[in-house]
């Protein structure tokens, strides 16, 4: 499993590499209500962007979820609560 691991992180992390010596060109970055305008990297603004996307996208479904967690811990927390009323019939 270790060696297939490696055969396809090999590969992306030579062309993550090369896009980041590729794209060295810095770029203006424009916050539009602050007054200020940072040169970066255009590699560091690809990367930046997709980091806030992938960010952005497991919180939406780290929130899609909550109520199914919450209704999961209830039912939980309903067997338990039956489970203590009931005796176990002795086991032979």
């Amino acid at each position: 499993m270790s060696r297939l691991r490696l055969f396809f992180t090999l590969p992306l992390l030579l062309l993550v590499v090369v896009f980041a010596v590729m794209n060295r060109h810095p770029v203006e970055v424009d916050f539009w209500p602050l007054p200020f305008h940072p040169k970066v990297p255009l590699s560091a603004v690809a990367f930046g962007v997709f980091f806030l996307g992938a960010l952005s996208g497991g919180l939406a479904v780290w929130l899609g979820g909550v109520r199914k967690r919450r209704r999961e811990r209830q039912r939980v927390a309903a067997v338990a609560t039956t489970a203590e009323g009931v005796e176990t019939p002795p086991r032979f």
